[in-house]
Order: structure tokens, then C-alpha cells, then sequence
């Protein structure tokens, strides 16, 4: 009669309140185990449509289920390339430096929609090493003194050269002999929330030729 009353009770208990402790008695979960968890056989799925909506995560000792969709898109890697219009113009000043950003306000791609380019800057999206290549080319051939090109990074709102290709024109009997084409490239480390963004310099005003001579590309390589 005990045994029978005690069955009874626990299945009652088990009942209402629906969660089963293993090494707790004080459950948290329908089913909290305290301790380690050992599966002697897990069966082989080759359902591909299944796994991919099958994934378990832990999160302060709960199991969830996430897609494979969503740890794909939350670690996209940065691809970006952008270009100017026909014509592509300078803004301000890049401070002190000699440079005017340039305004490449084109995206031909941007994987992680990274690039703003309405204020033509590159924010980074998480902690890594990026590959930043740009080069520009002049409309028409000037002879005017340190024309240049230069990678920026903006830390912490402190605006800096990163890399940079700057040389005079060069003419021979009146001729303009220097290439009209500028460029420069870099790797650089960088964290969540640091900004790229690109200058180009010159003593004369100068137009950049847009499209396929003139454009920008960054692309996480870690």
C-alpha cells in the first residue's frame, strides 16, 4: 500500500510540475542534468534539408536550436568594391594631411553592407585583418606637384594616413610624362567600429575619372 501510495505521489508530482532533475533537486528545466551528458549512439542523418535547421547551441547551460543560415550570415566576411559617378569629386579636407576624401558613392558589391556611401566610408564589422586596395586617375594630365593617393583609417576619431603613393608630375618639353593613375594597397588589422576611407591630393584641382579606372576594394582576409 505504501509503495502503491509513493508511486502515486511521484507520478502526480511528475506530472504537475513536468521537470525531471538528475544530480539537482531543483530543477530548471524539464530535463536539467547536473553534470555530464553521454550519448553511446547517435544515428546518422543524410538529410541535408534537416541538418541545416538541426543545429544545437548552448547558451548558459540551455540547449537551442539555431539555423545554419543564421551562423552563416552572422559571420559574413567583408567584399566590398565602389566606384565614383562619370566624374567623381573630392570632399573636404581630410584635416591637416593635404588630402580631400574622395567620393566614390558607387557600389558595384558590399557582401555585409559595410560601406556607407553617403559618407564614403568603410566601417569595420568586427575584429580581423582587411585587404584595402584604391586607385584613382585623372581626367586630364596636369603638371602640379604631389599628386597622390592614400588609404585612411579613422580610429577612435583620430583620422590617419595608413598608406599612401604620392609623386610629383613629371613634364619634358612641355609634355606631361607621369602616368595619370594613381594606387596603393595595405593589409590592415583592425577592430569592430574603426573606419576606412580614401584621399587624393594634388596643388591643382583635379577630377577623377569614374567607373572602372577610378574604385576601391576591401575584403576580410581574416
Amino acid at each position: 500500500m505504501k509503495s502503491i501510495l509513493f508511486t502515486s505521489l511521484f507520478m502526480l508530482s511528475f506530472s504537475f510540475y513536468a521537470q525531471v532533475g538528475i544530480g539537482t533537486t531543483a530543477p530548471s528545466a524539464k530535463l536539467d542534468i547536473n553534470g555530464d551528458l553521454k550519448i553511446r549512439t547517435i544515428l546518422l542523418d543524410t538529410d541535408a534539408n534537416s541538418a541545416k535547421d538541426s543545429i544545437l547551441v548552448v547558451k548558459s547551460g540551455i540547449i537551442n536550436r539555431v539555423t545554419s543560415k543564421q551562423i552563416f550570415e552572422s559571420n559574413i566576411k567583408s567584399f566590398v568594391r565602389a566606384t565614383g559617378s562619370s566624374s567623381t569629386s573630392l570632399g573636404l579636407s581630410i584635416g591637416s594631411s593635404g588630402f580631400k576624401k574622395i567620393a566614390f558613392n558607387t557600389e558595384l558589391f558590399d557582401e555585409n553592407n559595410d560601406y556607407n556611401p553617403s559618407s564614403f566610408e568603410f566601417l569595420v564589422p568586427r575584429d580581423g585583418i582587411y585587404s584595402v586596395y584604391v586607385q584613382y586617375e585623372v581626367s586630364s594630365l596636369l603638371a602640379a606637384t604631389n599628386v597622390g593617393v592614400a588609404i585612411f583609417t579613422d580610429i577612435n576619431g583620430v583620422a590617419s594616413i595608413a598608406a599612401q603613393e604620392v609623386y610629383d608630375n613629371i613634364a619634358v618639353l612641355g609634355l606631361n610624362v607621369s602616368p595619370p593613375t594613381r594606387r596603393t594597397q595595405t593589409l590592415l588589422k583592425l577592430n569592430a567600429g574603426d573606419k576606412i576611407f580614401f584621399g587624393a591630393s594634388s596643388s591643382l584641382a583635379i577630377t577623377l575619372v569614374g567607373g572602372a579606372k577610378s574604385y576601391f576594394t576591401i575584403n576580410q582576409v581574416r
